[in-house]
């Protein structure tokens, strides 16, 4: 979990070039909980599909977190080509997204929490 709150930290930056990386950060932020969650690694492909077995909301907001963090990591005419070459456009999306990544973190989180107390019982 450590890590997973670390990737969270880090996701909320300014630049082209950290909003990309926040996007990323983001992602494995939910990626590394939802290991924790699922008590397994899973395969990228595959992470969405585990956690419809949770919630079928978290498991899109992370689909599509998935998609922009692999454009956002391999995709170098992504700002220009999505976003017209609008940083500010593209701060905003990348904001938005953001927001929706925290969200699904915390419902990740409480399903662990939950988890842990259902296993004490």
């Amino acid at each position: 979990m450590v890590l997973a709150r670390r990737f969270r930290e880090q996701a909320d930056r300014s630049s082209e070039q950290d909003l990309r990386d926040a996007l990323s950060r983001s992602y494995y932020a939910l990626y590394h909980a939802g290991i924790v969650l699922l008590g397994k690694a899973v395969s990228h492909r595959g992470f969405p599909a585990e956690l419809e077995k949770f919630d079928t909301a978290l498991a899109q907001t992370v689909s599509n977190l998935q998609k922009l963090r692999s454009k956002a990591d391999y995709d170098p005419e992504m700002v220009s080509r999505d976003y017209a070459s609008d940083l500010e456009l593209f701060r905003l999306k990348v904001g938005e997204s953001l927001e929706e990544g925290r969200g699904a973190f915390q419902r990740l989180l409480l399903e662990i929490a939950k988890q842990r107390s259902d296993s004490k019982e």
